[in-house]
């Protein structure tokens, strides 16, 4: 299953399909399947406001950045798990290297703690057991968009989040954003769905 509700081969913004991002190198397709073409990291900035009881809004922080390394995740979908090889060995990778395991099993709070934090990774890969539940439009591309332009990274697997073509608003999609090392290293699981 690929972002989209779509197939393999569905291609992202570097006219790539799922076949021939799984035989390019690493190195050169990393790049183009976890960041947006359009680069808005340089255009935009995150800010962070805080609602007050009064019902009015307080800007408490600026420039709002997630690094690129971390040793913090949230894995979600684990259900994907039994059937994807490659997302069981990235969490039990991830376990046994002691990192620090965020799971509110939701992605709004995981996200919102990786920009708190400023770094951090949420890891929504599928299954054909497990299909994507996450809506692109609503869910995956805005929060992929706050992320992107924090300096961090999102992919489906394929290609960026913000790359993928919404068809209709139900449109489903796996995801994984945050830290760009640790998107990068979650690729072999959000492609092998």
């Amino acid at each position: 299953m690929t972002a989209n509700g779509g197939n393999s081969n569905h291609k992202d913004s570097a006219g790539l399909n799922a076949e021939s991002a799984a035989t390019a190198s690493e190195g050169t397709l990393s790049s183009s399947i976890c960041s947006s073409s359009s680069n808005i990291h340089s255009t935009h900035e995150v800010q962070e406001f805080l609602l007050h009881p009064d019902g009015t809004w307080h800007l408490r922080r600026t420039n709002v950045a997630i690094g690129p390394v971390s040793r913090t995740f949230a894995p979600a979908n684990l259900r994907a798990a039994s059937s994807n090889a490659e997302y069981a060995a990235l969490v039990r990778r991830w376990i046994d290297a002691a990192f620090t395991l965020r799971y509110t099993g939701g992605m709004v709070p995981d996200v919102h703690h990786i920009l708190a934090k400023g770094s951090g990774v949420f890891c929504n890969p599928c299954s054909e057991a497990a299909p994507a539940k996450l809506r692109l439009l609503f869910e995956c591309a805005p929060l992929a968009f706050i992320v992107e332009a924090a300096g961090g990274s999102s992919t489906t697997g394929q290609c960026s989040v913000l790359d993928v073509l919404v068809r209709t608003p139900n449109d489903r999609s796996k995801i994984c954003l945050g830290s760009s090392q640790l998107v990068e290293e979650s690729l072999a699981a959000m492609q092998a769905a």
